[in-house]
């Protein structure tokens, strides 16, 4: 018996409007509402000298938008990587960005974007989206526009010798840190710098330095140059027995950016 076409249609309605529902339960169930596009404000704000209060010309500004997975929210796949440097008067300028849309299965999290301030003679300063006093971030779950807490604020850098020490609280400011934290003493030296050079690589990502091989293939590393360039610049000072610290980089990129294909390693 031949079935009938409006039955037929419906049948075909009913499928299609299941197979939607089933779809959007499973995007508002794995990314708890999140909207479908972001949209990023720009961040403008200067780099000091901590002792002095003078401004630091050609710091590294690194700001990352990185995509977090269901279920835990794990951070996972950079997103948006933009690179500023800073003026004479120590300002630097992060263009905002967007509408750019997501990922179905992807979503940022409170914590972005996140800011690596580098330059040699001084601490880095890696942080999130928020007062480092507070435990949560600026953009809370479902913002489309995203805000940057470091906005029109200063970031302020402990200079520091190799050889001499410095004091934690100038370094480190955490909801975390006691009062006897604070006032411990660093000492550093060459192996201490080497973590910090392995530690703007932990920062800047997972995606990058420590990618598969098969992730290699990004030019993500293109958006970093002057970063890159910075790393290197200071892995090739460093005692050889302490460069192992320091990941390398695929050379194709190696080349595109420093213009030849040696390697600190």
């Amino acid at each position: 018996m031949e079935c009938n076409p409006d039955r037929k249609r419906r049948l075909k309605q009913n499928i299609l409007i299941v197979v939607a529902g089933c779809l959007l339960l499973m995007a508002t169930s794995s990314c708890g509402g999140e909207p479908w596009s972001y949209i990023a404000d720009p961040i403008d704000g200067r780099v000091l000298d901590k002792e002095t209060g003078q401004p630091i010309e050609s710091v590294v500004v690194v700001a990352e938008w990185i995509l977090a997975t269901p279920p835990e929210g794990d951070e996972k796949d950079f997103w948006v990587l933009i690179e500023a440097v800073t003026d004479n008067e120590g300002r630097y300028h992060i263009p905002g960005w967007g509408p750019k849309t997501r990922p179905w299965s992807r979503w940022l999290k409170d914590n972005d974007p996140a800011l690596i301030v580098f330059k040699p003679g001084y601490w880095l300063e890696a942080t999130g989206n928020g007062d480092p006093y507070m435990l949560t971030g600026t953009n809370p779950r479902g913002t489309r526009v995203r805000k940057s807490y470091w906005n029109g604020k200063d970031f302020r850098l402990a200079p520091f010798r190799l050889g001499q020490e410095i004091e934690q609280r100038k370094v480190y400011e955490s909801a975390y840190m006691s009062a006897d934290d604070k006032s411990k003493k660093i000492l550093m030296t060459e192996e201490k710098w080497a973590e910090q050079i392995s530690n703007v690589q932990m920062h800047v990502g997972w995606g990058l330095w420590h990618s598969s091989p098969k992730d290699w293939e990004s030019d993500e590393w293109l958006k970093i140059p002057n970063l890159i360039k910075m790393v290197y610049q200071e892995c090739i000072k460093l005692d050889p027995r302490l460069r192992y610290r320091v990941s390398s980089m695929p050379e194709k990129y190696r080349k595109m950016i420093l213009g030849d294909t040696s390697s600190c390693l």
